[in-house]
C-alpha cells in the first residue's frame, strides 16, 4: 500500500515539476478619444496598454464592429485606419481582414515577440 502511494506521489510530482507559472495578459488600460468632425466622420485614437506579464506573444487583435442590424435594416460603417503606433508614434506592423461582421486588426511583428507592458495606438476615421 505504502509503495503504490508513493508510486503516485512521484508520478505526480513529474507531472507537476514542468507546469510553468500560468501567465495571463492583461489590458491595463483602454482609452478612446472620438471627434466628431464636421463632414460628420468620426475620428478615433485608441490606445491600448497591454501587459503580457511573463507570456512572450507577437502582438494583440483588435476587431471592431463594422456590421450591424437596426430596426431589421443591416447597416456597413466604413472605417479607415490612418495609423498603428506605440507610446512613441513609432509605426507597428499590422494586418486587417473582415471576419463576419468584424474587422480583425493583427498587430504586431511575425517575427517578434513582446513581453511586458507595451502600449498600442489605433487612429482611425468611421464614417456612418
Amino acid at each position: 500500500m505504502v509503495r503504490k502511494f508513493l508510486r503516485a506521489f512521484l508520478v505526480c510530482s513529474l507531472l507537476f515539476a514542468g507546469v510553468q507559472a500560468a501567465h495571463a495578459e492583461v489590458i491595463r488600460s483602454f482609452d478612446s478619444q472620438v471627434k466628431l468632425e464636421d463632414d460628420s466622420t468620426l475620428n478615433v485614437i485608441e490606445t491600448i496598454v497591454m501587459d503580457f506579464q511573463g507570456a512572450s506573444r507577437h502582438g494583440i487583435y483588435r476587431d471592431i464592429p463594422i456590421k450591424y442590424e437596426r430596426y431589421n435594416n443591416t447597416y456597413s460603417v466604413y472605417l479607415k485606419i490612418l495609423s498603428i503606433t506605440d507610446e512613441n508614434s513609432n509605426p507597428l506592423k499590422y494586418k486587417t481582414s473582415r471576419k463576419g461582421r468584424n474587422l480583425d486588426i493583427r498587430i504586431g511583428d511575425a517575427d517578434t515577440l513582446v513581453t511586458g507592458v507595451k502600449t498600442y495606438k489605433l487612429h482611425y476615421t468611421v464614417l456612418r
